[in-house]
């Protein structure tokens, strides 16, 4: 049951009633407002506050506020006087409470749907206007493109207008200027075109004659087209020029040192496959630096097998547990030994199921070197990976338990 608060207090001016109704603790996000022309309603569980008011209010010009553990009610009377009290003497019983009460909410629920219809007509009608605005924008900047065109249309067939009256003057100019020469050569032989055309017919009337008369054949040729030799699948570019030619400086001086190194080296010594074997002989015998050794020459011949990374993380990691060595030098092999995994994880894609056992051992062995650093996060999230590739494991079942209670520090490292 709500409790009713009744220590509320109220003033009023010829204009407005103020009712000051006390929050007593709770916050302002968990208080619930009703306001009507003759209800006011305050729910703040458990606390509840209403009143039927003595006349009509306009609950539009009305507000609430709310602030300094108390809410305020300033209502704006609809006929200006002084009331002789808050309440209406309408509510005393339960019943007329009732009846008073639908009315106010029902009365709120048609206000509320007329709100939402203005609302809704004010923003169909500024759509409208945005949309006819819109159209007249538009219209406007249709009119200006074509003005421009037409514009640029007259401006055009003017030019073209005066180039050919142009071109019409200097033709009219140079027939002028041969028919003088012609008149001046031959003043006495005057043809007309029927008597030159007849003349030119009787000196060959064999259109396949030759009339080249001394006039020399061109030779026949031939043009070679060599295309500079380029190392990129890309064009060339002068942006990038400089670029790739360091790029393919620094990849000759590596493949000369590579090869300086090799040259005394037997032929099954630059087998990265006999090399991988030969490094896993190491291992079984315990000689790991021999094994990283191997491990690191196959490296440089092939760096795409992910097995070569994965068992030299062995073997940084294997070393770990030799008491004389220096802190340094631990942290020097987990840091490997991490970036091995990694490498071999990233080799292992997509991950299939042929690859999983590898994959497993990667996870497995960078959360055993993240746990030597101290990186328990870490180690977790690869242990919980591993986890996932094989969820029977007890092993990595005991292990990530352990890593999420230190984590979590109901552990002790």
């Amino acid at each position: 049951m709500p409790i009713i608060v009744k220590d509320f207090t109220w003033t009023q001016t010829e204009s407005m009633v103020y009712i000051t109704v006390p929050l007593k603790g709770v916050i302002r996000t968990k208080v619930d407002i009703l306001s009507t022309e003759n209800y006011v309603k305050l729910n703040f569980v458990p606390f509840f506050f209403e009143c039927f008011l003595f006349r009509s209010v306009d609950d539009r010009l009305s507000a609430v506020e709310i602030g300094n553990g108390q809410a305020v009610f300033k209502l704006s009377k609809i006929e200006p006087g002084l009331w002789p009290q808050l309440a209406s003497p309408d509510a005393e019983t339960r019943e007329a409470q009732r009846a008073l009460r639908d009315a106010a909410v029902r009365r709120y629920g048609e206000r509320a749907q007329e709100d939402k219809t203005q609302r809704d007509t004010a923003k169909h009608e500024l759509g409208r206007f945005a949309v006819g605005e819109q159209m007249k924008l538009e219209q406007k900047e249709r009119q200006r493109i074509e003005d421009v065109k037409e514009s640029e249309r007259k401006k055009a067939t003017e030019e073209l207008e005066k180039w050919k009256e142009h071109q019409i003057r200097l033709a009219e100019e140079a027939n002028k200027n041969l028919s003088k020469r012609a008149e001046a050569q031959q003043p006495c032989q005057k043809k007309t075109i029927r008597e030159w055309f007849a003349a030119n017919n009787q000196k060959d009337s064999n259109i396949f004659s030759d009339h080249s008369g001394n006039n020399c054949v061109r030779e026949s040729g031939r043009i070679d087209v060599s295309f500079t030799p380029r190392s990129f699948p890309t064009p060339t570019r002068e942006s990038t020029d400089l670029q790739e030619q360091e790029w393919l400086k620094k990849v000759a001086e590596s493949q000369r040192i590579r090869d300086e190194q090799n040259k005394d080296l037997r032929e099954e010594e630059r087998n990265p496959q006999w090399l991988r074997d030969k490094g896993i002989s190491y291992i079984k015998l315990g000689d790991y630096k021999s094994a990283i050794s191997a491990f690191s020459h196959a490296i440089q011949l092939d760096c795409h097998m992910a097995s070569l990374f994965s068992n030299r993380a062995l073997c940084y990691l294997a070393q770990l547990d030799e008491h004389e060595l220096s802190e340094s030098t631990r942290l020097e092999y987990c840091t490997r030994c991490i970036d091995d995994c990694s490498k071999t994880l990233e080799l292992l894609t997509p991950p299939v199921a042929q690859n999983l056992e590898s994959r497993l051992k990667a996870h497995v062995r960078r959360g055993t070197a993240y746990c030597h650093l101290e990186f328990y996060v870490d180690a977790l999230k690869d242990y919980e990976a591993a986890l996932k590739l094989k969820p029977t494991d007890e092993n990595l079942q005991a292990d990530a338990e352990r890593m999420r209670k230190i984590v979590q520090g109901s552990e002790e490292i």
